[in-house]
């Protein structure tokens, strides 16, 4: 913010009082000028682009990608119509979503948005909650996860995942193994409401996923954005655009509730 102090001075002639009154204007319309040119994000001109429309309900979901006018991404998400919730399913459901068609945005390959009316295991995450998956692999390599314990190296432990974060230790059948930040306020005695998980395969980070409670959606201010920092491994695996934050939105307008992955940046493998 630039804040601009005028001092008060008396003048002898108006000749003079018009020269300051110019130089004023001057400055203002240039200040003025210099921000019209900015987006309220800080974000160059973009577009989204929408994949194919999933059927819940009387709603929908679909993916996103934000791009700029060279199609670089700059957010990747999932869009969850209002309208989805009164018919949601009384099971644990699974809805893979293609990516819209023309982007090259690497690492991703495809999202999985799981609805999980009762939660799961473990127990601080037992409660009606959507799982978002964004892959880094194909859907036939997901499938190929074998269930079951697993280690890890501590190569893999010290450089590609956060400092903060734990594994699960058991492989999830047709996701990985999830890796959750232990800092998160749900592991210290807090309701869980969000958090940020990490998924890997066999010492090979293979997606990110925010994952967030239903009634924390519906309790969102409306048009309210929240973004939220999502903590970095010393190196990445695969070249492309990995997320510093994940954002949540819930838009009034479109009467949906919006989850992406934010704020990406290009990061090359080591």
């Amino acid at each position: 913010m630039i804040t601009i102090r005028l001092k008060t001075f008396k003048y002898k002639g108006m000749k003079q009082y018009s020269t300051v009154n110019r130089l004023c204007a001057a400055l203002v319309l240039g200040i003025s000028l210099l921000f019209s040119g900015c987006s309220k994000d800080d974000e160059p001109e973009t577009t989204v682009l929408y994949g194919p429309a999933t059927q819940i309900g009387q709603g929908t979901v679909r993916s996103w990608v934000k791009v700029t006018p060279d199609k670089k991404p700059v957010a990747i998400g999932i869009s969850i119509s209002k309208k989805i919730v009164p018919s949601l399913p009384s099971e644990m459901t699974v809805y893979t979503l293609a990516f819209p068609e023309g982007v090259d945005m690497p690492p991703y390959n495809h999202v999985m948005l799981d609805w999980n009316p009762n939660g799961h295991p473990p127990m601080v995450y037992e409660m009606p909650h959507f799982d978002m998956h964004f892959y880094t692999i194909s859907e036939a390599d997901r499938n190929a996860v074998v269930p079951g314990p697993q280690g890890h190296t501590q190569d893999f432990q010290d450089n590609y995942m956060p400092p903060s974060y734990v594994s699960g230790m058991e492989a999830v059948p047709d996701m990985g193994v999830h890796w959750v930040d232990g800092h998160s306020p749900e592991m210290h005695g807090e309701n869980f409401t969000k958090t940020f998980v990490y998924g890997a395969n066999n010492n090979k980070v293979i997606f990110y996923e925010p994952m967030i409670t239903l009634a924390y959606l519906q309790s969102l201010d409306a048009n309210r954005k929240e973004v939220i920092p999502v903590a970095q491994a010393a190196k990445v695996q695969q070249d492309g655009y990995h997320p510093q934050s994940y954002t949540i939105v819930n838009d009034t307008e479109n009467d949906t509730y919006e989850v992406y992955i934010s704020n990406l940046k290009y990061r090359t493998k080591e």
